[in-house]
């Protein structure tokens, strides 16, 4: 068994809680809520190697890259933090992950 504690009521008006408490009891407001105010974060590719991509995946261009040397993929984000650290998966034609890029700012 503990000993006596303390009971910390976070109500809008003191009329709320109508009962009584044997104990110390002490009353404050709550706090404000911290919701995000900017929206869910996105991130879309624009652009492979300088080919333009449709945001509907229905429709996104097929494309072979026949390279060694690197590709400039662009990634357009929002609501996400500037040293994020993306993850791009690239999928071949059977959705088999075939190349995992992890990219930052």
């Amino acid at each position: 068994m503990g000993g006596p504690g303390i009971i910390r009521q976070e109500i809008a008006t003191s009329s709320f809680f109508t009962g009584s408490v044997l104990g110390t009891s002490i009353e404050s407001t709550p706090f404000r809520l911290l919701l995000p105010t900017a929206g869910s974060p996105t991130a879309n590719v624009i652009s492979i190697n300088g080919i333009s991509v449709s945001p509907n995946p229905n429709t996104f261009p097929d494309m072979t890259i026949n390279t060694s040397s690197p590709v400039p993929v662009v990634i357009q984000t929002q609501n996400i933090p500037v040293n994020a650290t993306l993850t791009l998966t690239i999928l071949d034609e059977d959705n088999v992950a075939d190349t995992v890029v992890a990219a930052s700012s």
